[in-house]
């Protein structure tokens, strides 16, 4: 086993230095997250601890795209806008491919999808298209670099430089076809082509790979007990407290009431109803907890919690008139307000 996990961890060495030859490492913001208006379907994107040992730090992006006709997209509309699409001289990522995924096609992995203004120097409205890498196959059941090396566009910019679906570029001829090109957004995406459930890290934007990291790290192990401290001396007598105001009428006396809380009771979630589909199960869980399930209905019991928002992730199972089994996962927040 400890050679397993020694050759593991030189592997994930020799990843980063492949990713990162001449690349700063630097943790994602906030500006990075789910791109709503790309999303479709049963799809879900979280950030993650592992697989490990992750390439960098200890977390990944964790992608989860139940079918073909779903698709999820993880990404940054903020920072890269207005940005040259010349002065980026490579796109890529680590991924993390299982054999599931490998065996409904070798080449089932996600994109760099750059949406871009075609022509920025043009004083007419904005055009748009998207710049969509093409994977190769990638090893299973471990972490390996994808520099992408194939491209097309998307709409009519596809059909002007010939780089399209059937004909694929490399990023130099993009560049070199579209010289006043602009960013608009970057993002990692997959879907609409096969079902992908695996983890992304190290995303390279020229001469930068931004880590995706968990919002909270796993806990440390307990530190040892320190020793017991000297006792201290006697403080003085205080003065005698005057005595406080009687109690309301029909009160109670010596209870103080000093925080309303709001949502700190039983709450009821429910899986929804979908059209044409027949709920087979529910599943729900809040943390590492399992949620009591009965029928739809999902029993959240928020009593005594403290202030502060709490995840409730839901996974539910249908079957359509067809025969066809579909799996959908959603994530509720539920909050607990104290004043």
């Amino acid at each position: 086993m400890q050679k397993i996990i020694a050759a593991a961890v030189a592997a994930a060495v020799l990843l980063v230095g492949a990713a990162t030859a001449s690349a700063a490492v630097v943790p994602a913001n906030d500006n990075w997250g789910i791109v709503n208006r790309n999303v479709i379907g049963a799809a879900d994107a979280q950030l993650r601890s592992g697989p490990a040992p992750a390439p960098f730090g200890i977390g990944s992006l964790n992608l989860s795209v139940a079918t073909g006709a779903d698709k999820i997209a993880y990404g940054n509309e903020v920072d890269y806008r207005g940005r040259p699409l010349a002065s980026v001289s490579q796109f890529g990522f680590a991924v993390y491919q299982t054999g599931e995924n490998a065996a409904i096609n070798p080449e089932n992995l996600p994109s760099v999808a750059v949406e871009i203004d075609p022509d920025s120097t043009s004083t007419a409205a904005p055009t748009f298209s998207t710049l969509v890498s093409v994977p190769t196959a990638a090893p299973i059941n471990q972490w390996s670099s994808q520099i992408e090396t194939r491209y097309f566009l998307t709409g009519a910019a596809g059909a002007n430089t010939g780089c399209n679906q059937v004909t694929y570029c490399t990023l130099s001829e993009v560049q070199t076809r579209l010289p006043n090109a602009s960013i608009f957004t970057v993002q990692v995406t997959k879907g609409r082509d096969s079902a992908w459930h695996g983890a992304v890290d190290g995303l390279v934007i020229g001469d930068t790979t931004i880590d995706f990291e968990p919002t909270t790290g796993p806990a440390g192990a307990t530190g040892a007990t320190g020793a017991t401290g000297a006792t201290g001396t006697a403080g003085a007598t205080g003065a005698t407290a005057a005595n406080g105001a009687a109690a309301p009428a029909n009160g109670v006396a010596g209870i103080t009431r000093t925080q309303t809380c709001t949502g700190n009771t039983l709450r009821v979630l429910r899986a929804p109803a979908r059209r044409g589909e027949h709920l087979l199960s529910v599943r729900a869980t809040m943390g590492s907890k399992k949620l009591k399930v009965a029928g739809r209905r999902i029993s959240v019991d928020l009593s005594a919690k403290p202030q502060g928002d709490y995840k409730v992730r839901i996974t539910a199972r249908y079957r359509r008139a067809s025969g066809k089994l579909r799996t959908v996962k959603i994530t509720r927040s539920l909050r607990v307000a104290c004043a």
